[in-house]
């Protein structure tokens, strides 16, 4: 057989390298440096969408102000983005079983950051088109790149949860972002045709909220670039582990995925309602100025990413249920003490930085006691998912139509979702024993039965411990 030319060799390569996958239950057989690569570029991932995910909130009153709307018809904008994100998990599931993951993954982060980059540039219509575009291609990426983290690092809690504080990362920076582009305080004029204008204090209404989305959308741009050099160095499709010896535990995997899903809806709902209403909330509940009410939402945020920080080293000693148990106390206090000192400014900036100190570790915490009892799949990430946007987007329709008459409704609304929280992680608990014993029952069945040192035994007793 003749010598096939050194350029047909070559492509041939890269076309097997393109066929080859990577199971996330096999051992990682790359290069060291490739694998903190994309450990780095799946963080900086996480990092843009913290940053695009908490932009909308300190921007809300500059795009009622440019689109020339409501304040409820601009938070219609988060809303379309939300209704993406449910789409997203159906249209995930499809991409990533009939195409390279690592592709879809860039493809999707190329799209959010175009269209962040897009939303203010046009009129109100465009910019729920492109909200839309973008909550279907968010919640894509999210799910790609945390199936690929967990392949990468075999679950290991640290990475993971280092992966939920870039995320709060990046929102504590963006209301910084924005700020110095934010329009003067305004007052609303009513024009000769009956609508309503807004006027600076200087006479101007131009707002400069343009920049801060450009510079955002622009560094998920960036991001996605990063993504497709590791493309080119390693392009193999990331699939996850697909284990046929817990098939017989899938409806018990199942119903502590469906349970730990109303978790994160009722967890994310609470994150959105409070960081997008957060800059209203204090403006009308205690006439503090637009500019520092935007800084509160890093307030916010700041107490959300230093609880990350913080649960790194302790998941070396505490379990993910006591982690989640902790941060829901301090959420739970906040929403207390807000609503029963709802006065006080200082109890208010304080229940600021709480709210996040207690949400914070809630997400990851939950995602990951799940992964210590159940085998991470797309279609059980899918599911979380599309609850995770169903509660960001319950939150607009929820508080938006009486955020500005009746403003302490925030944090009455805070306060039931709390309470709803307490009683679901509560049953994922409960339920979580209850299957450990059934499993343990099966184990000692399985003893008795065929002996210590049957194989099957060995590998369901390490499962379970």
């Amino acid at each position: 057989m003749p010598n096939l030319p050194m350029t047909t060799k070559k492509s041939q390569e890269k076309r097997a390298m393109r066929k080859a996958k990577f199971v996330t239950g096999d051992q990682w057989d790359g290069p060291a440096w490739m694998k903190w690569f994309q450990t780095i570029n799946i963080n900086l991932t996480c990092v843009s969408l913290g940053l695009i995910v908490s932009l909308l909130g300190p921007t809300l009153i500059d795009l009622s102000e440019i689109f020339h709307t409501s304040k409820q018809e601009a938070s219609q904008i988060g809303m379309v983005t939300d209704i993406g994100s449910i789409v997203g998990p159906f249209l995930a599931g499809f991409l990533f079983k009939r195409f390279n993951a690592q592709l879809v993954c860039i493809l999707s982060a190329f799209a959010i950051g175009a269209s962040n980059i897009a939303i203010p540039l046009g009129n109100l219509n465009l910019a729920y088109f492109f909200g839309f575009i973008s909550g279907i291609n968010l919640v894509i990426l999210e799910n790609g790149v945390y199936v690929w983290l967990v392949g990468l690092w075999k679950g290991a809690r640290p990475l993971l949860l280092l992966y939920s504080l870039m995320f709060g990362i990046g929102a504590l920076f963006s209301p910084l972002i924005a700020k110095p582009f934010l329009s003067p305080e305004r007052r609303l004029m009513t024009n000769a045709t009956g609508s309503h204008d807004y006027t600076g204090v200087d006479g101007s209404n131009e707002s400069q909220v343009v920049v801060p989305f450009a510079i955002i959308g622009s560094f998920g741009v960036v991001v996605a670039s990063l993504m497709t050099v590791s493309f080119c160095f390693d392009s193999r499709d990331i699939r996850p582990e697909r284990n046929d010896r817990h098939k017989h535990f899938s409806i018990s995997e199942w119903f502590l995925t469906v349970l730990v899903s109303i978790y994160h809806l009722l967890v994310v709902f609470s994150e959105t309602a409070f960081s997008r209403f957060l800059v209203l909330y204090a403006i009308e509940m205690y006439a503090i100025p637009k500019g520092d009410a935007a800084v509160l939402v890093s307030l916010f945020w700041i107490g959300f990413t230093v609880v990350r920080v913080m649960i790194i080293p302790l998941t070396m000693k505490l379990r993910s249920v006591w982690i989640v148990l902790l941060g829901q106390v301090v959420f739970t206090s906040a929403c207390f003490l807000m609503y029963s000192f709802s006065g006080d400014r200082r109890i208010f900036y304080a229940g600021t930085f709480m709210f996040g100190f207690g949400l914070g570790p809630l997400y990851g915490g939950s995602l990951t006691w799940l992964t210590e009892h159940v085998t991470l799949r797309h279609e059980y990430l899918s599911l979380i998912l599309i609850m995770t946007c169903v509660g960001s987007m319950m939150a607009v329709p929820i508080v938006s139509p009486l955020i500005e008459s009746r403003p302490i409704f925030l944090v009455q609304t805070l306060n039931v979702s709390s309470l709803l929280m307490i009683m679901v992680f509560a049953a994922m608990v409960i339920s979580a024993k209850v299957l450990h014993k059934s499993k343990l029952a099966k184990v000692s069945g399985a003893r008795q039965k065929d002996g210590v040192d049957n194989p099957t035994v060995q590998v369901v007793d390490e499962a379970i411990g």
